[in-house]
């Protein structure tokens, strides 16, 4: 009989979840529960240390155009985290 393979993280079972991911050499596993909890622990951080340093570039920039690219960037940026984060919650 095969061994039940586990998510090494949480410990559940293949059958506990909707799927797990190995690592390159097949003896880690990660479930699909484990990774939605890593993303929500990354993009909820983003408004953090990199949100600042744009905000800080912003204040720092003189010409209206690279505000405006910066501007752009930064929208661009909160669009993808509450996209990611909408997707995360209907999972």
């Amino acid at each position: 009989m095969a061994k039940t393979l586990r998510c090494s993280f949480c410990g559940k079972s293949e059958h506990e979840v909707d799927r797990l991911v190995a690592n390159s050499h097949g003896k880690s596993f990660i479930c699909n529960e484990c990774i939605l909890a890593c993303l929500r622990i990354v993009f909820e951080g983003t408004k953090g240390v990199r949100y600042q340093e744009l905000v800080s570039n912003i204040q720092r920039l003189q010409h209206e155009d690279e505000l405006n690219v910066i501007n752009k960037d930064l929208f661009r940026l909160e669009a993808e985290r509450e996209n990611l984060l909408h997707d995360m919650a209907s999972l």
